[in-house]
């Protein structure tokens, strides 16, 4: 099933670079209480998403950015629906740094 994913997306990847698109990934913020479940109890889930898009970004040259571990933005449960998606206010909150991000690789 991962493999089938991760396929897809490279397939996507493709597509949308063949058309001049500039591909860019990221991993959204989620409460820092979703993020420690997630990364304890020995799983690998995490790492083995970041090795996916590593793989990517070394194939296809993608930018990619990091927000599950925003201190900025995680640790601010005034900014979540639920544990792992962000209200209108985290939306904004979320848009503003991706934006800056980005302008920072410009």
């Amino acid at each position: 099933m991962e493999e089938d994913t991760l396929e897809r997306l490279a397939k996507t990847i493709e597509y949308l670079q063949k058309r001049d698109v500039q591909v860019v990934l990221y991993t959204p913020p989620y409460y820092e209480a979703y993020t420690a479940h997630f990364m304890g109890q020995g799983s690998d889930i995490v790492e083995h998403m970041h090795q996916s898009v590593a793989q990517l970004q070394e194939t296809y040259q993608v930018e990619y950015y990091d927000f599950s571990s925003d201190p900025n933005l995680i640790t601010t449960s005034d900014l979540f629906f639920n544990s792992d998606h962000v209200n209108e206010c985290g939306g904004r909150a979320f848009s503003e740094r991706l934006g800056k991000a980005m302008q920072a690789t410009d």
